[in-house]
């Protein structure tokens, strides 16, 4: 597909057929996994959203214009390579068709995208309302957005890391921008966010001890790791906190 032609304007270079809508932030220090589409390595919570885009992606048309806000490496290629795909972020990562500053007017124009994909990025934004609502005005009568949200992770991707969504928020933030048809779902799995909190704690301790402590911290984190796999069947069964989630899972359409 010519992209060009849902363009807003001309206003862009074109590099090895990839188009810049001005350059990449200079303090941003792009991510490098040769195996990020790789599903062994992917965590529970990637796992989760791969499941939830696979079954939204699969019930919408495959000639659907979709774009995909954030691709960064585009660890859900599978899925989305279906579509005639428009994969956009602030970096030029292998698969990026659009380069843009993501926190400014989007480049695209009114009404000329079927679906929007945002995964894990709506907290990397500082300006939310400038971003829904530009997803709103992409968006043809009837598109949809599709996308993840993390809630209970450590902070990451510095300086780009802004904010943890709610539920109540996210709800109020597509009501705002006039979104219908809007579903919020919690990812629950309580025994994760315990298992991160206790990774922190470990690694933390490790760094600022000093030997034969940090041996001795090695160690009784190795077993606990050992202790903890042994027993994830047993905390999955109660790890349904809905006030502690790992992150929510979002649609929302025009």
């Amino acid at each position: 597909m010519d992209f060009k032609t849902i363009f807003k304007d001309n206003n862009f270079t074109e590099q090895g057929g990839v188009f810049y809508f001005g350059a990449s932030p200079k303090e941003i220090k792009p991510s490098k996994d040769e195996n990020a589409q790789d599903q062994s390595r992917w965590s529970y919570w990637r796992k989760k959203n791969y499941e939830f885009f696979k079954e939204e992606l699969g019930n919408l048309p495959k000639n659907s214009i979709l774009v995909d806000l954030g691709a960064g490496q585009s660890d859900f290629l599978e899925l989305t390579s279906k579509f005639n795909l428009c994969a956009v972020d602030f970096y030029p990562y292998p698969g990026i068709k659009v380069v843009c500053d993501l926190t400014k007017p989007l480049p695209f124009g009114d009404n000329s995208v079927d679906i929007l994909m945002l995964s894990n990025l709506i907290e990397h934004i500082p300006e939310p309302n400038l971003l829904f609502a530009e997803c709103r005005r992409i968006l043809k009568p009837g598109g949809v957005a599709l996308g993840t949200v993390p809630f209970m992770i450590n902070i990451h991707q510095r300086p780009y890391d802004f904010y943890r969504y709610t539920e109540m928020n996210l709800d109020y933030l597509f009501k705002k921008h006039n979104f219908e048809n809007i579903s919020i779902k919690p990812v629950l799995a309580t025994y994760i966010v315990f298992f991160n909190a206790l990774t922190s704690f470990f690694v933390g301790a490790i760094r600022g001890a000093k030997f034969p402590g940090n041996l001795i911290l090695r160690i009784l984190w190795k077993l606990t790791r050992i202790k903890f796999k042994i027993l994830t069947p047993v905390f999955k069964r109660f790890s349904s906190d809905p006030d502690m989630p790992l992150g929510y899972l979002f649609k929302a359409q025009k």
